[in-house]
C-alpha cells in the first residue's frame, strides 16, 4: 500500500467525499480540526494519480506562504513521482508567474521588480506626487498619507480609473492610485496588490489567455477561501471564463481571520451564487 492509499483509508466519510469529488464546483466548509489541509493534499494527489497519463496540471492557491509550503510538503510526500504536475503557491506567486509569461500583452515587462518593502513603495508614491506637482496638478501635503487607502482600494479589486481628483474624497484616492500605478510602471515594478489587479486586467482583456490556463490547469483548489479579499476573488472570476467550474474551495463559515485584508463572508455567498458549488461540511 502506497502513502496516498494509506492516507485515504484514514479519512472520514465526508473527507473522502471531498477528495473523490470530480468535476464541478465544491465548497467544503471546514472548521478548526477538520483536517482540511490533508483533504486538499489528498485530493490533489488523487487527481494526479487518476490522470497519470494526462498532461494537465493542478492549481492550488493559498493566502500565506506558510500554508503553501505545508501543502507542497504534504503533496510531495503523497505522490513524489507526480508532484511536478501540481502548482501550489500563494495568489501573488501565481500572478507573478502569469505576468512574467504573458504580461507583455498589457505592457508589463517580464523582468519587472517586486516592491514588497514599505520604504520602496513610499518612495515610488512620493515620486508620483512630485511628478504630478511638476506638471501643474494640485498636490497637497496630506496626499502622502494616502498609500494605505490605495492599498485598500486595490484589495477591493478597484484600480485608479481616470476621474476628477477634486470631485470627492473617493475620487481623489482613485486618482492618486492612478498616479502611483503609473510611477510603478516607469520603475518597471509591481507591488503585491498590483500583481493581482494586473493579472485580472490581463485575463479580462485577453480571455484567450484565461482559457489557456483553464486548459493547462483542469482543477483548481483554493485554501482558506474566507480569507481571500475582493481582488483575489475577482482574479478567480476573471480566469474562470467559458463556464469553467472545476473549482474546489475550502472555507470556514464562522468568521474571517484577516479583517485587515478586506476578507469577509460575502466571498462565500458570491462563490455560491456564481459557481453554484455542492456544499459539503468536513466536520470538526
Amino acid at each position: 500500500m502506497n502513502v496516498l492509499q494509506a492516507s485515504l483509508k484514514e479519512l472520514t466519510e465526508p473527507q473522502l467525499g471531498a477528495v473523490e469529488w470530480q468535476d464541478g464546483a465544491m465548497l467544503a466548509v471546514a472548521g478548526p480540526g477538520s483536517g482540511k489541509t490533508q483533504v486538499l493534499a489528498c485530493r490533489i494527489g488523487r487527481i494526479l494519480v487518476d490522470s497519470a497519463d494526462k498532461r494537465f496540471r493542478v492549481l492550488a492557491l493559498t493566502v500565506t506562504n506558510k500554508a503553501a509550503v505545508e501543502m507542497r510538503d504534504r503533496v510531495s510526500a503523497l505522490v513524489p513521482d507526480l508532484y511536478e504536475r501540481a502548482t501550489i503557491g500563494t495568489f501573488h506567486a501565481f500572478c507573478e508567474q502569469v505576468l512574467r509569461q504573458h504580461g507583455f500583452h498589457i505592457g508589463v515587462k517580464s523582468n519587472f521588480e517586486i516592491f514588497s518593502l514599505d520604504a520602496d513603495r513610499v518612495a515610488v508614491f512620493r515620486d508620483a506626487l512630485r511628478r504630478a506637482e511638476a506638471t501643474g496638478q494640485f498636490v497637497s501635503d496630506d496626499d502622502a498619507r494616502y498609500l494605505g487607502r490605495i492599498d485598500r482600494l486595490k484589495a477591493r479589486g478597484e484600480t485608479g480609473e481616470i476621474v476628477d481628483p477634486v470631485d470627492s474624497e473617493e475620487s481623489r484616492v482613485r486618482w492618486l492610485c492612478q498616479l502611483y500605478d503609473e510611477e510603478l510602471r516607469r520603475a518597471n515594478a509591481l507591488d503585491f496588490n498590483s500583481m493581482i489587479t494586473e493579472t485580472c486586467r490581463l485575463f479580462s482583456t485577453y480571455p484567450e489567455i484565461a482559457r489557456f490556463y483553464q486548459e493547462s490547469y483542469r482543477y483548481w483548489m483554493i485554501d482558506e477561501f474566507h480569507d481571500t479579499n475582493r481582488a483575489q476573488y475577482k482574479l478567480i472570476r476573471s480566469m474562470a471564463t467559458h463556464e469553467f467550474r472545476n473549482i474546489f474551495a475550502v472555507a470556514d463559515d464562522d468568521r474571517p481571520i484577516y479583517e485587515w485584508n478586506s476578507a469577509n463572508l460575502q466571498q462565500i455567498r458570491e462563490i455560491e451564487s456564481k459557481f453554484e458549488p455542492k456544499r459539503l461540511r468536513l466536520g470538526g
